[in-house]
């Protein structure tokens, strides 16, 4: 069995390194030229090892980002998706870009800032069938807010702000 060529410091340091266009494809292109340098396959097959485990991102951003100061950003966003079948995080919500209901995976990224840096400290793929008022009476804001309020309180040690931008 070979050894997995990317792990949780490879995604993390991609993360930090390209925070505005993040793929498979340009996670392979950064990497160092190397002869045994991971491809894009590598990425996408230790997310999957990870599972919904942020963890490894959150203690390892602790380093580079103070929890007790500064601010922390909240970003829903869904990254269109319109020719997946039938994936399963993808399904279709509004999105303020395209001012329409599109297809695309819900995900919510925290992350931490001193006005300088932007370090991503946690990030949730997350259904709103699941989470939505069928459910739990809630609106999809109110779901979002509730989300966001569990992971302030889980790790981020009372930030000066929480901001969230809205479309």
């Amino acid at each position: 069995m070979n050894l997995p060529k990317s792990d949780e410091y490879d995604y993390i340091n991609f993360l930090i390194a390209t925070p505005k266009v993040f793929s498979r494809t340009e996670a392979e292109r950064v990497q160092p030229d190397a002869e045994n340098s991971p491809s894009y396959d590598a990425v996408t097959r230790f997310l999957r090892r990870s599972g919904d485990d942020s963890s490894f991102l959150r203690n390892e951003s602790s380093g580079f980002a103070d929890l007790k100061r500064g601010i922390s950003v909240s970003d829903d966003s869904a990254p269109c998706k319109p020719y997946a079948g039938k994936t399963e995080p993808v399904c279709h919500r509004r999105y303020g870009k395209h001012h329409r209901a599109v297809r695309g995976i819900n995900l919510l990224t925290m992350l931490r800032t001193d006005g300088d840096a932007h370090i991503p400290c946690d990030y949730r793929i997350y259904d709103m069938i699941e989470i939505f008022s069928l459910k739990t009476g809630y609106s999809r804001f109110e779901a979002e807010m509730r989300i966001i309020r569990d992971d302030v309180r889980a790790y981020l040690k009372n930030p000066l702000y929480v901001l969230q931008p809205t479309a």
